[in-house]
């Protein structure tokens, strides 16, 4: 079926407009996710082998200024961290 150029330029542009929506949302998924990473790395930097080691330990969260549970707050990051990049890649 022949299609004339005008309709082609026209599906062209809602296309690329489309992609150019779907790329500003993706990129700042992937900023959030980095930062959240970072920032996830800094906690688990902290802390030593004798925090693991310690039954009762808790981990500092730096911006926020609160103590949790070092290994509450393992579990839970590490099924955050799937849930999240899950939700990225689809």
């Amino acid at each position: 079926m022949h299609v004339p150029i005008e309709n082609k330029y026209s599906d062209i542009s809602d296309i690329k407009n489309s992609l150019d929506i779907s790329s500003e949302v993706n990129r700042k998924l992937l900023m959030t996710f980095l930062i959240f990473e970072v920032y996830m790395l800094v906690v688990v930097g902290s802390t030593n082998d004798l925090d693991l080691l310690v039954p009762n330990s808790k981990v500092h969260l730096p911006l926020l200024g609160i103590n949790l549970p070092l290994f509450d707050f393992l579990f839970c990051r590490s099924h955050f961290y799937d849930c999240y990049s899950f939700q990225l890649t689809f």
